[in-house]
């Protein structure tokens, strides 16, 4: 049996009650600064992306041996001997807006394009002109 005698009993948790106090007030303080500094951005617009004109291919008629259908820039559609084109083809254009030197990624998914008929993949997107 530990027996404890009043005067020391109180001291002790005098004692604990300090040190915990103290290390509360040692540790925040170990840790704590402040500082002054300087800092700048640029704050940029968004980039916006209009379509003026959707690309249309017209209709291609073709047959059986396959092949590439190509658009130019001004809308020009060309394919292998065997394929007729008719109705009002163009090439898709866009209105990109953005500060001066903003670095923009155009970047393209190769799909399908459907419609009457067989399905034709479409793929190898090249932008052909880039106006300022």
């Amino acid at each position: 049996m530990v027996v404890f005698r009043r005067n020391k009993l109180r001291n002790v948790i005098k004692i604990v009650a300090f040190s915990a106090i103290s290390l509360s007030f040692a540790s925040s303080s170990a840790f704590s600064a402040d500082a002054t500094g300087n800092a700048s951005a640029q704050i940029q617009t968004a980039v916006s992306v209009v379509e003026n004109t959707a690309m249309n291919f017209g209709s291609t008629a073709v047959d059986a041996s396959g092949g590439t259908v190509s658009m130019s820039a001004a809308g020009v559609v060309s394919g292998p001997g065997g394929y007729t084109f008719s109705g009002s083809p163009t090439a898709g254009a866009f209105t990109v807006t953005a500060d001066a030197s903003t670095a923009v990624t155009i970047s393209f998914t190769d799909g399908t394009l459907t419609g009457p008929g067989t399905a034709m993949a479409l793929n190898n997107l090249a932008l052909l002109r880039f106006v300022e």
